[in-house]
């Protein structure tokens, strides 16, 4: 895990050293400063994203529930990374069937683990794909499907893609901390996610939360 840590702050460290240096040899040059102060900032970016990351899945979720539709929910998260959808030419497929209910959430960490899984799925399909998202109750459950038809994972990668760290990905592009934060919300409410995923056909991971609707619960109160 230390290595980790030290692996994603050293990169973007030695790139902005590199700037710093070309900063104090060249920066009377506005040319070389309008080139390397935007690349100085994305590495302070970088270093930013992984520390937060990092005390997001060092602490305990602190939740805050309130009443939320999830539908609604889902759809806000999609505005997000609506831009990045459209950037990679994929196709989105909704299927959100909760209804018009409302049920007692948490929408800051819902939407964080959404988030997550939702920017895995468009960074496995770079050039296009489709990106579907399913919304659905089941007894005392809700599920949320969240599909891809990207490049898929291994099956000898399956069982760590939630360990702290772990990535596949190139580097500045993911920490390996976003499955494990989003693993440990889900955790921490009662449920459960699971993933399956099969090398260039795509992956489905599949969010079950405890459903407690909030009409339901005024009225036992």
């Amino acid at each position: 895990m230390v290595t980790g840590i030290a692996h994603e702050i050293n990169n973007p460290l030695g790139g902005m050293q590199n700037c710093v240096r070309t900063l104090y040899l060249e920066g009377y040059d506005e040319n070389v400063r309008r080139r390397y102060l935007p690349l100085l900032e994305k590495g302070l970016k970088r270093v930013d994203s992984v520390i937060r990351n990092l005390l997001d899945f060092a602490k305990e979720p602190q939740f805050n529930f309130s009443e939320h539709n999830l539908d609604e929910i889902i759809l806000e998260t999609l505005k997000l990374v609506e831009y990045k959808i459209n950037e990679n030419n994929l196709e989105l497929k909704l299927d959100l069937n909760a209804g018009k209910l409302q049920y007692i959430l948490d929408l800051n960490h819902l939407q964080q683990v959404f988030l997550n899984i939702i920017i895995n799925a468009i960074q496995a399909m770079p050039l296009d794909g489709i990106l579907s998202i399913k919304s659905e109750e089941r007894l005392d459950s809700l599920f949320i499907i969240i599909s891809d038809t990207g490049m898929g994972i291994p099956e000898e990668n399956l069982s760590k893609i939630f360990d702290p760290f772990f990535t596949t990905k190139d580097v500045g592009i993911g920490t390996g901390l976003g499955l494990s934060v989003s693993y440990s919300i889900i955790k921490g409410l009662g449920g459960r996610i699971e993933v399956q995923s099969e090398v260039n056909k795509g992956t489905i991971f599949t969010i079950v939360i405890p459903k407690k609707i909030a009409n339901e619960i005024k009225i036992s109160n």
